[in-house]
Parts: C-alpha cells; structure tokens; sequence
C-alpha cells in the first residue's frame, strides 16, 4: 500500500487531473508547507499538486523548504515537486535550482529530471536543458555526464528524438560509455511515440 499509493496519486492528481484528487492532493501539500503532518511517501506527489497552478512565491516557498532541511528524503521529495510547477515558474525558478550552489552534486538532476517527465512542458523543459548544458553536467560526475542522455528518455515525438539524437550524439562519443546510454534513450523515445500513435484512439475524446 505504502508503495503503491504515491505513484497512484501521482497518476490521479497529475496524469488524469481528476478534480477530487487533485484538490485533495492540493491541500493535503499546503498543509504539509505550513507545519502539518504528511506521510513521506505523499510528500512528493502532493506538494506537487499544490504547486501545479502556483505562482513563483509559491515555488521559492518550497525551494526554501528543501533547501533548508537535513533529510535527504524530505529534500529529494521536494525537489522533485517542483518539477510539476508551471511553465514560467520552472523557467524562472524551478530549473536554475540545478545550477545552485546550495543544491547538493546527488541532486542536481532531480529538478530537471522531474521537469522533464511534466508532459505539457517537457519540450521546452529541454530547450532550457539544451541552453545550459555545460553549466549543468559540469556540476555533476563523469558517470552523470555518461548517463545525461537518459534525460530525454521522457520525450515523446519523433521531431524531439531527431533534436535529442544531434544534441547528445557528439557528447555521448567523448564520454566512455555514453553512447550505449543514448541508444537506450533513444529506443525509449521510439517506444513511446509508437505507443502513443497506437493508443490515441483509445484515450483522446
């Protein structure tokens, strides 16, 4: 139940947008920032649907939260809400966490990573990612430059594919072990474009 809880809210709120969990998920996020009690497992998806319509006050609010806390968990949970913020917040706000010195090396994806999974922003998410690359993966280790590719694993398009492949291509050859990790982002793409031309049918009204 613990386990299988979050990722059902996270479905609910934020993939269905059902109205009921959403509002729910909301305030049980808001009340949580103003000192209530939450379980951990909910810290993440519920905070997330707090932020989904907030503005950039709202955002720094958790921002500070995150940052300001010794639990890594609490941290972690945090960090990955923001990722559901909108567009402007995440441009303004959200994404230059990852180039902030207060943010831990081991987290410096986690923002950015969560922005990209965000399925109405996560082109322009990558535009952002695009820009600032070298500030970035210059924050992080050589096996997270390795695996950079892997952040484009959540796009959706074939024309997101063809700009992951020219953008990750040149960089995936300098760093041992890269390339392998661009083709599985790669194939990843490729699944989830053909899966959705198979479903749409299905799920568009």
């Amino acid at each position: 139940v613990t386990a299988l809880r979050p990722r059902l809210a996270s479905f609910l709120g934020l993939d269905a947008r059902d109205p009921g969990v959403l509002r729910e998920g909301a305030r049980l996020g808001a009340a949580y920032l103003s000192g209530g009690a939450l379980s951990p497992e909910l810290i993440a998806p519920c905070v997330a649907m707090h932020l989904r319509s907030a503005d950039e006050a709202a955002a720094r609010a958790v921002v500070d939260r995150a940052l300001g806390s010794d639990d890594a968990l609490v941290r972690g949970a945090l960090l990955a809400a923001l990722g559901e913020s909108p567009l402007p917040v995440l441009q303004s706000v959200v994404l230059p966490l990852t180039l902030d010195p207060r943010v831990r090396v081991n987290e410096v994806m986690i923002p950015l990573r969560a922005a990209l999974a965000h399925a109405e922003v996560r082109g322009e998410v990558f535009t952002w990612f695009t820009a600032h690359a070298d500030e970035v993966l210059g924050r992080v280790g050589e096996g997270g430059r390795a695996g950079a590719p892997w952040l484009a694993a959540r796009l959706c398009t074939a024309e997101d594919r063809a700009r992951a492949e020219a953008f990750f291509t040149p960089r995936a050859a300098a760093i041992a072990g890269s390339e392998g990790q661009l083709r599985g982002a790669l194939e990843a793409i490729d699944v989830c474009v053909a899966e959705r031309a198979a479903q749409r049918a299905t799920v568009t009204p």
